[in-house]
C-alpha cells in the first residue's frame, strides 16, 4: 500500500529588480538644468520618451536624474538606467 505524499517546496527568490524590465529600455540621454529630463527609448515599442522626475515608466517612476544614469522606483525597489553606447 502506496501513500502519495505532497510536500511544497519553496521557489527560488528573485532580486526586486528582476520584476522591472530594465532590458526593454535605453537610457539615450539627459538634459540638467532646473528642471532635468531624461530621454530614454523604449525598445519594446520603439518610442522616444522625454521624462522629468515622477513621471511614470512601466511599473516604476523616475526618481533621479544624474548625467549617466536615472534611477527608476516602484513596489520591486529602486533600479538604476545607465546610458549605454
Amino acid at each position: 500500500d502506496l501513500e502519495t505524499i505532497y510536500v511544497d517546496t519553496p521557489k527560488p527568490v528573485e532580486k526586486a529588480t528582476s520584476l522591472f524590465p530594465i532590458e526593454r529600455y535605453k537610457l539615450t540621454g539627459v538634459m540638467m538644468g532646473p528642471e532635468p529630463r531624461a530621454f530614454v527609448m523604449d525598445l519594446t515599442e520603439n518610442k522616444s520618451l522625454s521624462l522629468r522626475i515622477g513621471d511614470k515608466l512601466g511599473i516604476g517612476a523616475v526618481t533621479s536624474i544624474e548625467e549617466s544614469q536615472i534611477e527608476l522606483t516602484g513596489d520591486f525597489g529602486s533600479v538604476p538606467l545607465k546610458r549605454g553606447p
